[in-house]
């Protein structure tokens, strides 16, 4: 039997139907075991067999066959068939992850300190004694394509040659230095979710292929009417030309953040930088629906990124200042929609709309 121990995990969407086909595992030739008691093996088919202890949903699914000291703490003592086609898997601690043969990367389990790279999950595992959640995934849920090779210290190697890492930088694991502190279940975790050498977006864009707008310019002074979950608002907004005669609106990140609070709400703090945290309350500061100015003004383009949940996202965006020098920051809609995880789409009909209840798809509707 051949031990394969790889390299780990990023960003997420599409889960394929679960295969719970209770077996044995023949003729392995991948194996590798969790920190948390239990194993994964490729089989010379494809499949991914997994057993043992699954109380983060480390196996890739909920529950088990034995429901240890009737607790609701499930283990699996009889193999399990989780995925297909897969050439490679790793096990950490509480997560997994999966390499399949078209070089794409599946991940499940814990998401506590950012392991799975991804911004949200399916479920939570809740210590009742205690009252602490902790974020899990309990279905394979594909991150990324191009994958090469991965581990559990929360990187991948791909195709390209490049090394991307996240997650928790205790003790300089991702052997970097400008990871963000990220504070969760009384506990204190330098973390970053931001791939190496490049930034990437949640969905895995290439900052070279975020839009580039000039370092200075003029924005133009408009107006944005939005339709949120069937009601209509206008927004103050400010449009830069898209060097083909047409214009792109921008709208400041605090009017968003104010309108959506108690929905798709993210708070947004500043501490050197941008900081928009998903699902806590905004706190006003004031600042929202209106500014200390009109008409058109000039701008400078940001080069920081915002953090979102501690990962910098590569996004546009742009500064403009008013005459105390008090900087106003302001995103593309579709560029928060996506980073935050709420649906932002257009229809011939009723122009830009927003569904908080929807996860980000950007859909056009002629």
């Amino acid at each position: 039997m051949g031990i394969v121990v790889s390299l780990s995990l990023l960003l997420g969407f599409t889960a394929p139907a679960l295969a719970y086909d209770a077996g044995s595992v023949n003729q392995a030739t991948t194996l590798s075991w969790g920190g948390s008691r239990y194993y994964a093996a490729v089989d010379t088919q494809g499949n991914l067999w997994m057993w043992g202890d699954n109380m983060y949903g480390e196996l890739g699914f909920l529950g088990g066959n034995l429901d240890r000291d009737g607790n609701g703490l499930y283990y699996q003592n009889v193999p399990v068939k989780v995925l297909e086609d897969v050439v490679s898997v790793s096990c950490g601690f509480h997560h997994t992850a999966a390499i399949k043969s078209d070089g794409s990367l599946w991940v499940w389990g814990c998401n506590e300190a950012g392991e799975l790279g991804l911004t949200s999950t399916n479920d939570a595992y809740v210590f009742t004694n205690v009252g602490t959640s902790y974020p899990i995934q309990t279905t394979p849920v594909k991150v990324m394509d191009d994958v090469a090779a991965t581990c559990t210290g929360h990187g991948v190697l791909k195709n390209d040659g490049t090394i991307w890492v996240w997650g928790s930088n205790y003790q300089g694991l991702l052997g970097v230095t400008n990871a963000q502190g990220v504070y969760e279940n009384n506990e204190f975790w330098d973390a970053l979710r931001v791939p190496l050498p490049a930034i990437r977006l949640p969905d895995g864009t290439n900052p070279a292929d975020v839009p580039e707008i000039p370092a200075a310019g003029t924005a133009r002074a408009r107006t944005q009417t939005v339709t949120i979950d069937g009601k209509t608002v206008t927004l103050q907004a400010y449009a830069l030309s898209d060097g083909k005669g047409g214009e792109t609106n921008y709208v400041k990140v605090r009017d968003v953040a104010q309108l959506l609070n108690g929905t798709a709400q993210f708070n947004v703090t500043w501490d050197g930088m941008t900081s928009l945290v998903p699902g806590q309350a905004y706190v006003s500061n004031g600042s929202e629906m209106t500014t200390p100015f009109a008409g058109d003004r000039a701008y400078t383009a940001s080069r920081d990124y915002p953090l979102v949940r501690g990962l910098e996202t590569a996004i546009t965006s742009f500064v403009l200042n008013d005459d105390a020098g008090n900087g106003y920051t302001y995103y593309k809609l579709r560029d928060l929609g996506r980073a935050l995880g709420f649906n932002v789409w257009w229809d011939s009909a009723q122009g830009i709309c927003i569904n908080t209840d929807q996860s980000y798809v950007g859909e056009y509707r002629p």
